[in-house]
C-alpha cells in the first residue's frame, strides 16, 4: 500500500477511559500507519474521543475524561473551560 508522507506525520489519539484507565492510557502519539496497526489490534473508532495535533491539547481532553469518570460532567469544573455552551442540568 502506498501512503502520502503526510499522513506518516505524528498526531495524538485521545480514547475514553476504563475503571482501571491511567492518563498514559489514553492519550498516546501515533501515526496513520501505527493506527492501522492498533485497529487490527482491537482498537475499535467507538472507543476513540478524538484525535488532535497537539500534545498539549490531547492531554487537555484526556484529563477532562479522566475527570469526569471520577465526579461526573456535571460536577467538572472544567467541563465549561473545554465546552463553554454545554449547558448542565440544574436540579
Amino acid at each position: 500500500m502506498k501512503i502520502s508522507r503526510d499522513l506518516l506525520l505524528t498526531f495524538w489519539i485521545v480514547t475514553y477511559p476504563t475503571k482501571d484507565s491511567e492518563l498514559y492510557d489514553i492519550a498516546f502519539e501515533s501515526n496513520f500507519i501505527s493506527l492501522m496497526i492498533q485497529t487490527v489490534g482491537g482498537l475499535s473508532p467507538r472507543q476513540v474521543y478524538g484525535i488532535f495535533s497537539t500534545r498539549e491539547e490531547a492531554f487537555e481532553h484526556a484529563r477532562y475524561l479522566m475527570k469526569i469518570r471520577t465526579v461526573g460532567k456535571d460536577n467538572c469544573e472544567i467541563t465549561k473551560k473545554l465546552f463553554p455552551s454545554l449547558r448542565t442540568k440544574k436540579y
